[in-house]
């Protein structure tokens, strides 16, 4: 049970610097005891505190191959040119070093937070470790002819085919079965919020010092914990929209559109919903860790209450804190729901751009000596 998330070095313009022949060096964080689905990912590389330091350190890697690409072209021996890379090569083994224990202390105080705050499987099981994988520089004499030979075996890539777009077209239609299996998570999660809502203003309405009836009280226990039972629902299901949109990304990325412009707004579509539905699960994650809360404080007030009625007062403030944060964060969650929409808009310019692409590939094919 083994997951990577990897991230490349070198910029791609430096991958062709004259007089140099490097590898991409890559950073990767080997993820193990359980399996993570793909927002949980998504959030592990858009942690701040492990991006910030890999863009710093990235930038300092690629300051040194280019600075040294500069020198290269005054030296006037080869002899002066092997000094210059042996000595880019021991700055890189020191940024290596300092880049990948820089990034565990990062990942490890990440980690830690979650399991400290997120109720989550994934993060009381996983383990992240950090490496990097590099080879040494190289100085190459006369090594013009490089970047030739990667600019040809880019150019020599395959654009979409009808297949492939075809293909393209059955995963956006995957994504949007898996959306309405979230849709109707998300629904169920609403109609029994609207039955929480109702049994906490029943409760309200009782005043000090009046006696609380415990049906009261139990109403709104009772309407507590099938709430918390729909939003794992709704996590789960958003999760796997989640997964399918994850694959119709790659797929994406993968495939060579004729038009550049058209594939880098479909791209930039897909991921924005990715973005949405990582923000959805970020919220159902925060509002079960508050409805724990609450249940707590409910089940502590009923038991007190059924020994001394009037011990509810004594709790009510707390009490009162507790459920008005989960019943704001339900309200705040319908107001801000816009994934439908995006998901039709995403869906909806994906497909024109598949159907342009698709009239383009079946000439080509036609066409084809």
């Amino acid at each position: 049970m083994s997951q990577k998330i990897s991230y490349d070095v070198v910029l791609n313009q430096n991958l062709v610097l004259k007089g140099l022949k490097l590898a991409q060096i890559h950073v990767i964080l080997d993820i193990t005891g359980v399996d993570a689905d793909p927002l949980t990912l998504q959030q592990i590389r858009d942690e701040s505190s492990i991006r910030d330091c890999f863009l710093a350190r990235r930038k300092n890697i690629n300051d040194a191959l280019v600075s040294t690409a500069s020198e290269l072209k005054k030296a006037k021996t080869e002899q002066q040119g092997v000094q210059l890379v042996n000595e880019l090569n021991q700055t890189l083994e020191s940024q290596v070093k300092t880049l990948q224990k820089e990034l565990q202390t990062r990942v490890n105080s990440f980690a830690e937070k979650q399991k400290k705050q997120v109720n989550d499987l994934f993060w009381a099981r996983a383990k992240i470790v950090v490496r990097v994988v590099y080879a040494v520089v190289k100085f190459i004499k006369g090594a013009i002819e490089l970047p030739a030979k990667v600019t040809a075996g880019i150019a020599s890539m395959g654009f979409l085919s009808v297949i492939a777009i075809k293909a393209l077209i059955s995963s956006a239609n995957d994504a949007m079965g898996a959306y309405n299996e979230f849709a109707s998570a998300r629904e169920s999660e609403r109609e029994q919020f609207k039955k929480l809502d109702l049994a906490v203003k029943e409760l309200k309405k009782i005043k000090s010092p009046q006696t609380v009836p415990q049906s009261k009280i139990d109403a709104v226990e009772g309407a507590l914990g099938p709430y918390g039972a729909r939003l794992l629902g709704e996590d789960a299901a958003a999760k796997n929209l989640a997964t399918k949109l994850d694959k119709l990304l790659t797929d994406l990325e993968k495939g060579k559109f004729r038009n550049k412009q058209a594939q880098k707004q479909a791209e930039t579509a897909v991921q924005g919903l990715i973005d949405k539905i990582q923000e959805t699960t970020k919220n159902i994650a925060k509002g079960r860790t508050l409805l724990q809360s609450a249940r707590d404080k409910v089940r502590d007030a009923g038991k007190r209450a059924q020994k001394d009625p009037t011990s509810f007062w004594d709790l009510a403030a707390g009490l009162w804190k507790a459920v008005d944060y989960v019943i704001d964060m339900g309200e705040s969650a319908a107001e801000g729901s816009d994934v439908k929409d995006a998901l039709k808009k995403a869906l909806k310019t994906l497909q024109d751009k598949l159907k342009e692409e698709e009239v383009d590939a079946r000439m080509e094919e036609a066409t084809a000596v």
